[in-house]
């Protein structure tokens, strides 16, 4: 969870073309070293990019919701240190 702590950097979604904007929070999260939080600003509730982020990075981050609308949502999305797999679950990795 955030706290007080700082985010490593901010990415305004709003600010770029929708064909674009998936994509640069990609690689904006991969970039972040483990443990660093980055900030998501939307115009939109990110729905689909969470359930992508769930689907690619299973375990890897933590997504901390601070503003949920209607103008604009805001998440802290912070880098986890990858897990390996317990095996309980047929090997998914969820």
């Amino acid at each position: 969870m955030m706290g007080d702590a700082i985010a490593a950097a901010v990415l305004d979604a709003r600010l770029l073309p929708a064909a674009e904007r998936a994509q640069a929070v990609f690689q904006a999260f991969a970039a972040l070293p483990v443990g660093a939080c980055m900030e998501l600003i939307t115009d939109q509730e990110p729905r689909v990019l969470r359930a992508a982020f769930i689907a690619q990075w299973t375990h890897q981050h933590d997504w901390q919701a601070v503003e949920n609308g209607p103008e604009q949502w805001r998440s802290f999305i912070t880098r986890l240190a990858a897990r390996s797999c317990c095996g309980s679950c047929g090997g998914a990795g969820h």
